[in-house]
């Protein structure tokens, strides 16, 4: 079941709309993001791409201005998952996990999971679709100023009445846009940096990690008579000396398994 949020900033959730259209035929898929518990809508951005690099950019601007969260909640789909990776991981997800957010996925075709989300995106729909004229700039206006009235002027019966602005607070977990992507490991973890393949060297060989790691560093550990992988908390599995491949943690965050999943797992080279 997804974690249930117990204070602003425990839990983020974020969606795209559904596609809708301008009159002049522009796409339009706004990426919405809110905080689970205040019902802060966080964004409402039309973005000329739903890819990882245009979603990436608008979550370093809600960083910056409202902090980090401990949890995002998802789909599993692009650019939120993929199901061609090992674990599930996308470079968008990576980068989240590299801040030290956890990631909380709903199960495949269980939208529900993520209900006050999507309620949210049908009022957003009922009261916003046969509204607005022109181009994708005047919907971005429209949006924003519906954001607004939904944070500031509707009180909530689970708020005890209140309206989204009343509840909600910046978090205390501070945003560096320059924080390098080395990660550190405490005593007794060997680090390895992930080369721009998704390789990194073990003993001599190559080990696929995944491209979604590129540029970062993970860790190393010896325990007992088997080699574990971590990237930051998280362990993502074992090392087969035989093979020399990575055998996927059951915990680790795939929540669904890659298609023609083995015991012994190949990350995608192309997330």
């Amino acid at each position: 079941m997804p974690e249930k949020a117990t204070r602003p900033n425990h839990v983020w959730t974020v969606d795209f709309k559904g596609w809708w259209y301008t009159p002049e035929r522009e796409n339009v898929n706004p990426l919405t993001v809110r905080d689970d518990f205040s019902k802060y809508i966080l964004s409402i951005k039309t973005l000329k791409k739903g890819d990882i690099a245009s979603v990436k950019a608008e979550f370093t601007r809600l960083f910056s201005i409202y902090g980090l969260p401990d949890v995002i909640r998802s789909d599993n789909g692009p650019p939120f998952a993929s199901m061609q990776s090992l674990w599930g991981l996308t470079k968008l997800s990576v980068w989240w996990l590299s801040l030290g957010i956890k990631l909380d996925r709903i199960k495949p075709a269980k939208p529900y999971q993520n209900g006050a989300h999507e309620r949210m995106h049908r009022d957003m729909a009922r009261e916003l679709q046969q509204e607005i004229v022109g181009n994708i700039t005047l919907f971005q206006k429209l949006f924003d100023k519906w954001r607004i009235d939904f944070n500031r002027n509707r009180p909530h019966e689970a708020l005890g009445m209140k309206t989204p602005e009343q509840v909600y607070v910046k978090s205390d977990k501070l945003f560096d846009p320059n924080a390098d992507l080395l990660i550190s490991y405490p005593y007794g973890f060997k680090q390895r940096h992930v080369n721009n393949r998704g390789y990194i060297i073990y003993n001599g060989h190559l080990i696929m990690v995944g491209n979604p790691f590129n540029g970062f560093n993970v860790s190393i550990k010896n325990e007992n008579d088997s080699v574990s992988i971590w990237f930051g908390s998280n362990k993502l599995g074992l090392i087969d000396h035989n093979l020399f491949l990575i055998i996927s943690d059951p915990n680790s965050y795939k929540v669904h398994k890659p298609r023609k999943l083995t015991k012994k797992c190949y990350p995608s080279s192309d997330t």
